[in-house]
C-alpha cells in the first residue's frame, strides 16, 4: 500500500508508450501536472421488453461498450516532454540526436498516425491511500501549447482511451528528468522568412522577429497559442467485446492558433491578413531555457511554415494601447511539414 497526502496534493501522473493498442505498459515517464480529467465511461442499456409491469428489471441492464475520455494540463518544462510531443504529432522519432556534451535534440514532424499510450494516475483518498488508476489505449485527439504575459507556458492534451484498470501495480514516480518550467520571458516569436527542409528537419531563415531576448521588435507580444486536432474515428466497435478497436484517422488535421500583440503598424500583420489575393507567412514560436552544454540551451520550438491569417481584431476598446488579436490557420505548403516541434533537452531518450 502506498500512502500520500490525502488530497490532490498527493496526486501523481505517469505514462508510457504502448506496443499493442489497449495493452497496459507500466509507466516509465513521470511529469509534474496541473490537473487531469480521465473518466471511465460505460454505455448502459436496460431492456425495454414488456413484462406485465411498470418498471424495468435491474437484472436486464447490460453494459455493451466502454471507453475513456481524458485530458491533462501541464506546464511546459525543459525535460521529460519528448514522448508527449511524439504522440501529439505522430512523429517517427525513436530517440534523440546527440548535439554535444549532454545536449540532445528531438525533431518531431507531423506523421500519418497517432500512437497509443498508457497513463497511470495516482489518486489519494482521504485515508492517505494512493489508488492506482491506469488508462490504456490513449491517443491524443487535440493539443494546445501556448503562453500568456507573465505566466508559465502550458500544454493541454485531450485524450481518447479504451480501457481502465485499478488493479495494475502502482509505479512510484521518479522526477529526475523534470527540468525547470519554461515561461513568458523566455519566449520568442518570428514571422515570415523562408522555410527549407534538409535531412528531415525544417528551418526558417529571414523574416521579422516580433519578440525575443535582445530583439528590436514591432509591438509587444502579449500571448500566443498553437492548437492542433487529430480527427479519428474513436468509436470503432466490433461484435463480441465491450472494448473498441484502435481509432484511425478519418478527417484532415486542423492546425490553428492565435496571437495578441500591440498594434504597431499596418505592415507587420494587418496587411498580411487583408491582402488580395490572400498571402501566407510562416510563424515560429520558441521557448529558450537553461544552458545544457556548449552553446546548446533547453528549447521548445514550434515551426509553422505556411500560415494564413483568418481574423484581425484591431479596435479602440478604451483609452489603453491598441492590440491586435489575430487568429490563424496553418496548412501544408507541399514540401515542408505543416507543423514541427523541435525539443532540445538533456534527455538521452524519449
Amino acid at each position: 500500500m502506498t500512502t500520500a497526502i490525502p488530497s490532490g496534493l498527493g496526486g501523481t501522473l505517469g505514462f508510457a508508450q504502448e506496443t499493442t493498442y489497449n495493452t497496459f505498459v507500466s509507466p516509465t515517464d513521470f511529469i509534474y501536472f496541473k490537473k487531469e480529467a480521465f473518466e471511465f465511461k460505460k454505455t448502459v442499456v436496460t431492456s425495454e421488453a414488456i413484462m406485465g409491469g411498470r418498471t424495468q428489471l435491474g437484472s436486464r441492464r447490460v453494459v455493451p461498450a466502454v471507453a475513456v475520455d481524458g485530458s491533462i494540463e501541464l506546464e511546459v518544462q525543459e525535460r521529460g516532454m519528448g514522448l508527449l510531443f511524439k504522440n501529439m504529432l505522430g512523429s517517427s522519432v525513436s530517440s534523440p540526436t546527440l548535439l554535444s556534451g549532454s545536449a540532445y535534440q528531438q525533431v518531431h514532424a507531423l506523421g500519418n498516425s497517432i500512437s497509443p499510450m498508457t497513463f497511470q494516475v495516482g489518486r489519494p483518498d482521504i485515508t492517505g491511500t494512493l489508488n492506482s488508476f491506469s488508462y490504456t489505449g490513449c491517443k491524443c485527439t487535440d493539443w494546445t501549447l501556448g503562453v500568456a504575459a507573465g505566466q508559465i507556458a502550458t500544454l493541454t492534451l485531450s485524450l481518447d482511451g479504451a480501457g481502465q484498470s485499478t488493479s495494475q501495480t502502482y509505479a512510484a514516480p521518479s522526477y529526475t528528468n523534470s527540468g525547470s518550467p519554461m515561461h513568458f520571458a523566455q519566449g520568442g516569436l518570428y514571422l515570415g522568412g523562408t522555410t527549407t527542409t534538409t535531412s528531415g528537419t525544417a528551418t526558417r531563415t529571414g523574416g521579422t522577429q516580433l519578440a525575443g531576448a535582445g530583439s528590436t521588435f514591432a509591438g509587444a507580444v502579449k500571448s500566443i497559442n498553437i492548437k492542433a486536432t487529430n480527427p479519428m474515428n474513436t468509436d470503432r466497435r466490433t461484435l463480441g467485446t465491450t472494448a473498441k478497436l484502435n481509432p484511425l484517422a478519418n478527417a484532415f488535421v486542423a492546425i490553428t492558433g492565435d496571437v495578441e500583440i500591440e498594434f504597431s503598424d499596418l505592415t507587420t500583420l494587418y496587411n498580411v491578413f487583408a491582402a488580395t489575393p490572400e498571402t501566407s507567412t510562416a510563424i515560429e514560436f520558441s521557448l529558450t531555457g537553461s544552458l545544457i552544454s556548449g552553446s546548446n540551451y533547453a528549447t521548445v520550438d514550434v515551426l509553422l511554415p505556411k500560415v494564413y491569417l483568418d481574423t484581425d481584431q484591431t479596435m479602440v476598446e478604451g483609452p489603453d494601447i491598441l492590440t491586435q488579436k489575430v487568429a490563424f490557420t496553418a496548412l501544408y505548403d507541399g514540401t515542408n511539414t505543416p507543423v514541427q516541434i523541435t525539443y532540445t533537452s538533456a534527455d538521452s531518450s524519449l
